[in-house]
């Protein structure tokens, strides 16, 4: 069962030793190490029930010990030694997102338990970071840097393509007709069987941008692509009804739909609105946990994790470089969206600073006159939008985002992929 996790550390403790004992199972701890305590604590009656040597009353044990160090518990002296440090996982910076957390759940549950089968991987979780509703997306780096050429490896077996791209047909004649109608399903049953189909079918819109580069026949290539066409806007489509169907079946949460999370929906175990508003602030979500009330930067340190990414030098930026989806210079004032709810606020005459772009997007990218983004390559919605449109366009500055502020004057010149700071505001 999915725990809402406290900052404590003494609480993190007890809770993990809960979970333990709730399982029925024969115990597997060799020792107990708390913050707090004294003789009659819990993990002190537990320790003496079970027979295992326990050190209470550290008061900083976790916060200096992390998971995977290898230590000694003399609990004859009181003392833990720590013998070696565990090895830090090491997760990058992916993709900023505006979705659901049920949403990026079914992203998950689709990764953990089928692309590893599919891929021979051990698909790791990704992390979440989430404030005021934009995502951050990290993935463990050796995956991230091995899993597209297996994918080319994998997929290259016509097999396996045949298998996998006839698995992803069928999720999309199933979806197709639902994203079209783009309104509440009817029931619960019919949420669950969307959940499922759309976990399904996401092992095939992974491959979609991997196509070109298999080593099959170039019909069989045309078939994938034609397959990629359908499903371009999966993630997308897949929110919107996620989003409509959570807003008909709980309307008096509101927006506050978009933190339930997939355990809490289908055992209809609904959170209290503090709990939600508590994850609207803030969370953090990895394998099946959602952690509050605590910082992205203490929780990394906590659970021993480095994160790495692209980050702005400290020096004042004049110019920023990506690469050219579409030819063109202008000149605009910057408008900066992270969340759909601000693409509203975009003007005629702007320039339209995102993460990516989506659908959802369209409105604004008519109003403005030129769009960057952090992400993206030449097929992506912006570089799509950009060329139907003959809009200067420049994708992949990594972070312009973070650079580029509202209302500050620049020039993107998309001839050579470059967005210049004319006047910062």
């Amino acid at each position: 069962m999915r725990k809402e996790r406290p900052a404590s550390p003494a609480a993190l403790l007890t809770q993990k030793l809960q979970d333990l004992l709730s399982k029925n199972s024969k115990f597997a701890l060799g020792a107990i190490v708390t913050d707090l305590g004294g003789l009659m604590s819990h993990a002190a009656i537990v320790s003496r029930e079970f027979g295992i040597p326990c050190i209470v009353d550290t008061g900083n044990g976790s916060k200096i010990l992390k998971d995977g160090d290898l230590v000694e518990v003399d609990a004859n002296n009181g003392t833990v030694k720590i013998i070696s440090k565990a090895k830090k996982e090491i997760f990058t910076k992916n993709y900023v997102r505006d979705n659901a957390l049920v949403s990026f759940e079914i992203w998950n549950r689709n990764q953990t338990k089928f692309c590893g089968q599919v891929f021979s991987m051990d698909m790791e979780s990704f992390i979440l970071d989430a404030t005021q509703g934009v995502t951050t997306v990290y993935y463990e780096e050796s995956l991230w840097k091995n899993f597209e050429p297996r994918i080319i490896s994998t997929m290259s077996d016509i097999e396996k393509f045949d298998a996998v791209l006839e698995e992803y047909g069928n999720a999309l004649n199933y979806l197709e007709p639902i994203w079209k109608a783009n309104t509440a399903l009817p029931s619960r049953e019919a949420f669950k069987e969307f959940v499922h189909q759309s976990v399904l079918g996401w092992t095939g819109m992974s491959i979609g941008y991997d196509i070109p580069n298999l080593n099959i026949s170039e019909e069989k290539k045309a078939q994938g692509l034609k397959m990629r066409e359908r499903g371009l806007e999966y993630f997308e489509n897949m929110d919107h009804i996620v989003q409509a169907t959570l807003r008909a079946f709980y309307p008096e949460l509101g927006e506050l739909v978009r933190y339930l999370s997939l355990e809490e929906v289908e055992q209809e175990k609904i959170p209290s609105l503090q709990v939600l508003e508590e994850r609207r602030s803030h969370f953090i979500y990895f394998r099946d946990h959602i952690y509050t009330k605590i910082s992205f930067a203490e929780w990394i340190n906590k659970n021993n994790i480095e994160v790495l990414e692209d980050k702005p030098e400290a020096t004042a930026y004049q110019e920023l470089k990506g690469a050219t989806a579409m030819k063109g210079i202008v000149q605009g004032r910057v408008k900066v969206v992270m969340k759909k709810t601000l693409l509203g606020e975009v003007k005629e005459g702007d320039v339209l600073v995102t993460s990516m772009t989506t659908p959802d997007f369209l409105p604004a990218m008519q109003k403005a006159v030129a769009y960057v983004t952090d992400e993206g390559g030449v097929t992506c919605h912006a570089a799509i939008v950009a060329r139907e449109l003959g809009k200067p366009c420049i994708i992949g500055t990594r972070f312009a985002t973070q650079v580029l502020k509202d209302g500050d004057l620049v020039e993107v010149d998309a001839d050579h992929g470059i967005v210049r700071i004319i006047k910062s505001n």
